[in-house]
């Protein structure tokens, strides 16, 4: 039984869904099955100062919120299918894929 885990990333949650939704009607077309679990969202923080002078208490704040998607795969015989997912994808959309066994 071959098993791949997609790891997909951004930091556009509604774009994680469309794929997530495209993959679901994938698997009812070519018969695998597809779970999906959500990772918590990751914030980055960062500040940067206003003025290169004196003013050093002058910051603007920015943060940046990363969303993950784990996809697990099971029963996938057409290993083309798996180009299919990466060509697919959304520009702004980070992938990986494993082969678990």
């Amino acid at each position: 039984m071959k098993q791949y885990s997609l790891i997909i990333k951004s930091n556009k949650l509604y774009l994680l869904e469309i794929y997530l939704k495209f993959l679901q009607n994938l698997s009812k077309i070519y018969n695998f099955s597809v779970v999906a679990k959500f990772l918590p969202k990751k914030i980055i923080k960062f500040s940067v100062y206003r003025s290169p002078h004196i003013f050093k208490k002058s910051k603007e704040h920015y943060q940046t919120c990363w969303y993950t998607y784990v996809i697990y795969i099971d029963n996938l015989t057409n290993i083309n299918l798996l180009k299919l997912f990466l060509t697919n994808k959304p520009t702004e959309v980070i992938c990986k894929i494993k082969y678990i066994g």
